[in-house]
């Protein structure tokens, strides 16, 4: 069985045992790894979920509201026979790709690394975010991966962010 390795703050990587593999471009915050099985299903309908909703994604960053900031996306990338899902930020559209810089140190990649401009196409997002007006908007896969954590690490991850993590339905423009 395949697996892949999605980046995941280190409150994460803590609760599932990775390891921390260094600081995000730009942010005193630490990234770590979480290794993720293609047969996962929970991570799956998050991938499926962000796919549906890229559109709304894409009206955003194209017009984005003063109370709108932090545009991501998380996207595949390969090496060989390695996949690394990872964080794309900031991040444009031009109407056909998406552009920004990598922002994750990948681990077990060496054709890429943090800081390099990459273009993706939106067949290959996997997952997209921004934050409006403090509320986190979309992030499906970090919403997954935030639901397994016990609940005092769950409220010692919210507490380390910037933006709430609305408990319900991921807000959607």
């Amino acid at each position: 069985m395949r697996q892949a390795l999605l980046s995941a703050l280190l409150l994460l990587a803590a609760a599932f045992g990775c390891d921390d593999v260094g600081p995000v471009a730009g942010s005193a915050t630490r990234v770590a790894v979480t290794t993720v099985d293609d047969a996962d299903a929970e991570m799956a309908a998050a991938m499926a979920k962000a796919r549906a909703t890229l559109p709304e994604f894409i009206a955003a960053v194209r017009a984005p509201t003063h109370a709108q900031s932090a545009f991501t996306i998380k996207a595949p990338f390969h090496d060989g026979g390695r996949t690394e899902y990872m964080s794309v930020t900031p991040v444009s559209f031009d109407g056909k790709t998406f552009h920004g810089t990598l922002d994750d140190q990948p681990v077990s990649l060496s054709n890429v690394k943090i800081g390099d401009q990459v273009t993706v196409d939106p067949a290959r997002v996997a997952d997209w975010s921004y934050v409006d007006g403090g509320t986190l908007v979309g992030g499906y896969t970090l919403r997954a991966l935030r639901s397994r954590l016990p609940p005092e690490q769950r409220r010692e991850y919210d507490r380390s962010r910037t933006f709430t993590i609305d408990e319900g339905r991921p807000k959607v423009p």
